[in-house]
């Protein structure tokens, strides 16, 4: 498996323990993702935003995470052990 980004460790740990994220869709901010308890959304900083949607896509592609349904998507059982081990210290 190629590297894994910060990014994506970072977003990896913030699921755990359900290994769920939502897409979430609003008209008056556009998309977000919402890792866990940690949203990719911070009116001073698009940014934020673009990296949530960059890393989410970046995850998907790896066969890290998986699409569940509607807005949900969840870490594949690979995704899990990733997580896991990037968790410990």
């Amino acid at each position: 498996m190629p590297t894994i980004t910060d990014n994506e460790k970072q977003m990896l740990i913030h699921t755990l323990p359900g290994g769920q994220i939502f897409l979430m869709r609003t008209d008056q901010t556009g998309n977000f993702v919402r890792a866990g308890n940690f949203d990719y959304l911070d009116q001073q900083d698009p940014a934020l935003q673009a990296t949530g949607l960059d890393t989410l896509d970046l995850l998907r592609s790896r066969g890290l995470v998986r699409h569940e349904a509607g807005q949900l998507y969840k870490l594949t059982g690979t995704g899990f052990e990733e997580a896991r081990r990037l968790q410990v210290p």
